[in-house]
Formats: C-alpha cells, structure tokens, sequence
C-alpha cells in the first residue's frame, strides 16, 4: 500500500512538473497536480519549484516546450537581452493584429520561436518564425516553414534600432 501511494505522489509530481513546463493541462484532474503542497509539505514543494527547468539544460531540451533560440548562419547573432526586449512587445503586437485579421492564436506557451539576426536593405533586423507544434530535432539549425496551418505559425521582422515589429505575417489555412 505504502509503495502503491508513493507511485501516484510521485507520478502527481511529475505529471504537475511536465504540466507547468510545456503550458498545457496534460493531467487527469487531480487537486495534487496543480498544488504540489497537498502533497508536500511547503518546504519540499518550493525546493521543487525552484528546480532547474526544462530551458536550463542542453539544447536539445529546448525542443520540449516553447523556447527562443537562434538559428545560425545569419548575418549577426541576435543577443539574449535583444531576444527579451522582443519577447516583451511580441505578444501584444501578436494579439492585436490577430484580433483585427479574425487569426485564432493558439494558447502562447505552445509557441516556440526561432530567431536570426539578417539585414535588409542595409539595415539589422530579427527575422522571427513562430509555431505552436513541437519542433523537429532540425529547428536549432533550420528554419521550421509550413504552407499552411493558420495561426499556428507566423513570422515577423522586428527592428532593433526602431524597437518595432514589421511583415507579420500568419499562414493560410490549408
């Protein structure tokens, strides 16, 4: 009995722990899941969050949930304050031209995005790609492209010198 309990705590812990990490209710309903302190005491359940995450080991992790990396081989590398500053405006600009073009926007921690530092017309910017799916093995070397898939993927160019977002543009619904 004992041992049957400590298999459900834990695999509640786990499932919870996934659950926070990928942003999505992958959990059958279980109080314990979204309150590890049911469980745990206060104590155990705050060393438990302040764990390393999914984002804080290789790279290759970074496929897991939604994250932002670089893509290489751009003409400048895009700097992680740089990365911020875009992460902080996005999803406002995001969500305001998706409510005006009638784009149904998935839930953004389903999102990874991939960015690359290029120039156009002689002047930096980020190009910025962004999809809701899980991304391939390849997405740390190469861009993810789809023709279609609504506004589960979009690009857009984000001018570092102007601080703005330009070209949004969401896929076709295919």
């Amino acid at each position: 009995m004992k041992y049957a309990r400590f298999r459900i705590l834990v695999g509640s812990i786990l499932c919870w722990m996934i659950a926070s990490q990928v942003g999505a209710d992958v959990c059958k309903p279980d109080p314990c899941v979204d309150d590890p302190t049911m469980i745990l005491g206060k104590r155990e359940a705050d060393a438990l969050l302040s764990a390393p995450t999914i984002s804080e080991k290789p790279a290759e992790s970074m496929l897991l949930t939604n994250k932002w990396f670089n893509v290489p081989n751009g003409a400048w590398t895009v700097s992680k304050s740089l990365r911020e500053e875009i992460r902080d405006g996005l999803v406002s600009f995001v969500d305001s031209r998706a409510r005006a073009e009638h784009a149904n926007l998935h839930a953004w921690p389903r999102y990874s995005f991939q960015v690359q530092g290029q120039t156009h017309e002689g002047r930096r910017v980020v190009f910025i790609n962004a999809f809701c799916t899980k991304p391939p093995k390849d997405a740390l070397q190469q861009f993810v492209l789809v023709r279609d898939g609504g506004a589960c993927y979009f690009q857009v160019y984000y001018d570092p010198d102007h601080k703005q977002f330009v070209d949004l543009t969401f896929n076709g619904i295919g």
